[in-house]
Formats: C-alpha cells, structure tokens, sequence
C-alpha cells in the first residue's frame, strides 16, 4: 500500500519530500491510513500531525546513527 503523503497540504510542504519507503511502511503498520480516521478534514490533519512528528524522530535516530 502507498499512501498520497500530498493529500494534507500542510505536510506537503513541509515533510513529505522526507518520507521513505522504510519510514512509511512502518507508519501504515502501526497507524494505518488516514481513511482509518473518518472523513472529518480535521482528524485525518491530525494523522498527519502525527506523522510529521515520528518522521522528524525517524529522521533524527538515522541521523544520530550514522558515523
């Protein structure tokens, strides 16, 4: 499953170049998809706050983990 990272347009400019295969297989797994979260515009923002939240950590232990 691919997920449309464009679909909120706050995290698209501002996050979505970041996503990547590894990083968005592990999100869907352990949060699903934004339809899991009604229809209400509101909620699924929500998911992607979320989002951007553990994409900034994946980001930073990658970062922290290289030599």
């Amino acid at each position: 499953m691919q997920l449309d990272w464009k679909q909120d347009v706050w995290f698209a400019e501002h996050h979505a170049i970041h996503v990547t295969t590894e990083f968005e297989a592990w999100w869907i797994d352990h949060y699903g998809c934004p339809d899991d979260y009604t229809e209400d515009p509101e909620e699924q923002h929500e998911y992607f706050v979320r989002a951007a939240f553990a994409l900034m950590g994946w980001r930073a232990a990658l970062a922290k983990a290289k030599p």
